[in-house]
């Protein structure tokens, strides 16, 4: 959700100059008699983004708004702060190139279930992005929806499915038709760099058992797939269910990060997400219970193999792990951080997280055994 934006003297003249760029760009996206009704946007603020949202209203008398996405830390509280972080911009164009790609090559394929978002413009003063917003509910959003409340849960659940086999179907064409997709031969060592970069951060040095015991059930099932073919693309690189759009039974995919990976990186994470929300976490897995979280990933996997793209369940399995063990280790960087009272707090968490995603953990890896 986002947090609330406080107005400032040195952002006015930034939003003068945006608003100003607007009213000059505007007829040519969207043609003459199209008006931007209103120079201040509502600002929308984020961990990791500001969101300027402007309505234009075009010759139809219909409405669009338009977003404006600016990267940000979260300590930063100004727009004219984003300006002087070295190095905070360096993806944005990437972001954006991967946009325009995606939407070129979704408008050509006139899909009803599968949409794109349109990006119209890198606007460089601020390195950053304007598109057009899609104003719709995430996956996430369903499905912590569904987490927190018992009735009417056949009904909401159905549009998770919906909204799950879609993003499936998205993520395939993402990985194999936008972008061209190689088959790879899995390699065990490379696996395990990802791993060992997670449990070098997890905990202290008193820890350092725990940490060898982790890798070393990973190590093993990795090394009883080395050699197996896997596909190599353009992954989305942050492929959380809150990165699902979901609007009118169509689904759209959100900031995408465009980096080269394994496509079961993508896959295992948007499989495993719900796993890892807090709530599913604190209940011990009984917030959602299991026959509805098998219920959504089998949705997502018909989505996704439904053109026949080969399967590899057991590397799937292996990476749904290692998602689990990243999103492991966030919680422990996390609780490493704390003072005062909330590290009290931290401490009395920490062993149920531990014993949850250790729980978890080892139940993907028994799967890599299974298949």
């Amino acid at each position: 959700m986002p947090t609330k934006y406080q107005n400032n003297p040195d952002d006015e003249k930034i939003l003068d100059e945006v608003a100003s760029h607007l009213e000059t760009r505007i007829k040519a996206w969207y043609g003459d008699g199209t008006k931007l009704l209103h120079s201040q946007p509502e600002v929308r603020s984020y961990p990791s983004s500001f969101f300027l949202c402007y309505t234009i209203s075009k010759t139809d008398e219909s409405k669009v708004n338009l977003l404006i996405k600016i990267r940000r830390h979260p300590y930063i509280e100004t727009l004219a702060q984003t300006k002087t972080i070295e190095g905070i911009h360096d993806k944005m164009h990437l972001e954006y190139d991967a946009l325009k790609s995606v939407y070129e090559s979704m408008g050509g394929m006139a899909n009803k279930n599968l949409g794109a978002i349109r990006p119209l413009e890198y606007f460089q003063p601020l390195n950053a992005i304007i598109m057009e917003e899609v104003s719709a509910v995430t996956l996430g959003e369903l499905l912590e929806d569904f987490e927190k409340k018992i009735t009417g849960r056949r009904k909401r659940f159905a549009a998770i499915l919906d909204a799950a086999e879609k993003a499936g179907c998205w993520l395939r064409l993402f990985h194999h038709d936008v972008h061209e997709a190689g088959e790879i031969i899995f390699s065990s060592s490379e696996f395990m760099q990802n791993v060992e970069r997670l449990t070098d951060k997890m905990g202290s040095s008193k820890d350092n058992l725990f940490s060898r015991h982790i890798n070393k059930i990973f190590s093993a099932a990795a090394k009883k797939l080395e050699n197996s073919p896997m596909y190599f693309s353009m992954g989305h690189g942050d492929m959380t269910s809150d990165n699902v759009l979901y609007k009118d039974g169509k689904v759209f995919l959100i900031d995408i990060k465009s980096e080269r990976a394994p496509t079961y990186m993508d896959l295992g994470l948007l499989l495993t997400h719900p796993e890892i929300f807090i709530w599913q976490v604190l209940s011990f897995g009984l917030s959602m219970p299991s026959k509805y979280t098998r219920k959504y990933q089998n949705a997502i996997i018909r989505g996704y193999f439904a053109n026949g793209i080969q399967k590899h369940t057991a590397l799937l399995h292996l990476y749904c792990a290692l998602q689990i063990l990243d999103k492991w280790a966030m919680y422990e960087r996390i609780f490493s951080t704390r003072k005062g009272v909330k590290r009290i707090i931290a401490m009395i968490l920490n062993p149920i997280f531990k014993l949850y995603f250790l729980t978890k953990t080892n139940s993907y890896i028994k799967k890599v055994y299974s298949e």
